[in-house]
């Protein structure tokens, strides 16, 4: 960006600095026998640099029931700014993973009584997963919902479904991003028809659905990845780099430009 430099009293004064409003969205955990947790959303006003980085984080990769925990989404940066990627959905007997929200906790095959712990949420981020609780009558495998950005994950008593056919607990719900009007960062549901699809869709940093089915060897599917937003005056021209997918938009004397994939340097 030019601007006329100006020497008052002595020193030396450059163009006034930038504010822009940003929506930073961190990709979804991916679910296993728990649903994944939303990636971590954060959004506000800040100050711009002269070059900044930015970061899209991806989904997380699918776990199975009994064969191991998904994997965590990944991290969104702006700046200064990093949204933690969402938590795993567990597989087997293990809690959530934490994250930007908690993904969903699974209690296997057991007749003996007990709780798993959803995953813990980053604070201002998310929301924690939810429990699966056996009460010490086999049901097979309990899976609970993972965080959202906008309520914690559904918890779980031993096959608790609540609905017709049966699925597991709901995932907690996202948040609206105040740049774009849509909705990000949901947790998943713990259980999903096998002939429904589940993964969760891309640049929303939804949690990644549970497993298929209640059923052992069945598998979870893959979070969404996430997204980075900002909003700054038209008159602003930004380099963006080679590694990143991007697109503009202006209206009302401003620009938006949506970051959609990839991480690489920002200057203006």
């Amino acid at each position: 960006m030019s601007g006329i430099m100006l020497n008052v009293v002595g020193g030396t004064y450059g163009p006034p600095p930038i504010s822009v409003e940003y929506l930073i969205v961190a990709g979804g955990g991916g679910g296993s026998g728990g649903g994944g947790g939303g990636g971590g959303l954060l959004q506000g006003t800040s100050l711009l640099g002269s070059s900044f980085t930015v970061t899209v984080g991806a989904g997380g990769a699918l776990g199975m029931q009994v064969g191991g925990n998904a994997s965590p989404g990944a991290n969104s940066v702006f700046g200064a700014f990093t949204a933690i990627g969402g938590g795993y959905g567990a597989g087997g007997t293990t809690p959530g993973g934490n994250g930007g929200s908690g993904g969903g906790a699974s209690y296997g095959s057991t007749s003996t009584a007990g709780v798993m712990a959803g995953g813990t949420a980053t604070s201002g981020q998310g929301n924690n997963g939810g429990t699966s609780t056996n009460v010490g009558t086999y049901r097979g495998w309990i899976g609970s919902g993972g965080g959202g950005a906008g309520a914690v994950g559904g918890s779980a008593t031993d096959y608790d479904t609540g609905a017709s056919p049966p699925y597991g607990p709901l995932g907690g719900a996202g948040a609206v991003g105040t740049l774009t009007g849509g909705t990000y960062s949901a947790g998943a549901q713990a259980y999903y028809s096998s002939t429904v699809s589940a993964n969760a869709t891309a640049n929303t940093g939804n949690g990644g659905g549970g497993s298929r089915t209640a059923n052992a060897g069945s598998d979870g599917w893959n979070g969404g990845s996430g997204l980075v937003v900002i909003k700054y005056p038209d008159t602003i021209t930004l380099t963006i780099g080679g590694g990143l997918t991007s697109s503009t938009a202006s209206a009302g004397g401003f620009k938006t430009t949506t970051f959609t994939a990839g991480t690489g340097t920002v200057t203006v």
